[in-house]
C-alpha cells in the first residue's frame, strides 16, 4: 500500500519563503537545542544540590554556612528553571504565566506559515534572555556549586556526585 505525504499549509508558500520559514526554524531549533541542554544542566545541578543538602545534615561538624549556601544556591537555580521553562506551582494552580523563554521557542518551531515580525520578536525576545541567564546559570554551577563542593571536601563531609573522585592514602 502507497501513500503520499503532503503539508497542506506549506504548499501555499512560495519557494522562497519556504527557504525562509525552514532557515527560520532551524535557527530557532539551535537556540531549543541549547535551552534543553541548559535545563538539562539544572536539572543534574539541583540534585547534586540534594545530595549536598543531605551530605551536610549527616556531617555534625561541618558549618551550618555551608547549608545555607546550599539552600541560596538551590533557590537561585529553581528560578533560572521557571524563567526557561515554567513554574509549576502556578501551573499546578492554572494560573496565568507570561511566557517562557522554553515557550517562546517552541512556538517559532510548530508552524509552516509565513515568518512574521512577531516570530523575530519572540525569536530575539527569547535569545537575548537566554543569552543574559546563561551567563547566570554557568556562574552559579561552574563557580559557585564547585566552590560549594570543594568546600564540603576540605570539610570531610562525605562524598556527593558531581564531586571529583575522592583522594585517599593510607596514613592520612
Amino acid at each position: 500500500m502507497a501513500f503520499t505525504v503532503e503539508s497542506p499549509g506549506l504548499n501555499a508558500l512560495p519557494a522562497d519563503d519556504r527557504s525562509r520559514v525552514l532557515a527560520f526554524q532551524r535557527k530557532a531549533g539551535r537556540l531549543q537545542r541549547a535551552m534543553i541542554g541548559a535545563g538539562e544542566a539544572l536539572d543534574e545541578a539541583l540534585k547534586r544540590l540534594g545530595f549536598i543538602k543531605k551530605a551536610i545534615r549527616e556531617s555534625p561538624g561541618t558549618d551550618p554556612a555551608l547549608g545555607a549556601e546550599a539552600s541560596r544556591l538551590e533557590g537561585q537555580l529553581r528560578q533560572f528553571d521557571r524563567e526557561l521553562n515554567w513554574d509549576p506551582t502556578l501551573g499546578r494552580r492554572s494560573e496565568p504565566q507570561a511566557p517562557t523563554l522554553m515557550q517562546r521557542v517552541d512556538l517559532q518551531l510548530g508552524s509552516t506559515a509565513a515568518i512574521t515580525v512577531g516570530n523575530h520578536k519572540n525569536y530575539e525576545l527569547a535569545a537575548s534572555a537566554f543569552k543574559v541567564l546563561l551567563e547566570k546559570m554557568r556562574q552559579a554551577i561552574d563557580v559557585e556549586l564547585r566552590k560549594l563542593e570543594a568546600e564540603l571536601e576540605a570539610a570531610g563531609a562525605p562524598w556527593t556526585p558531581g564531586r571529583e573522585v575522592p583522594r585517599w592514602s593510607e596514613g592520612q
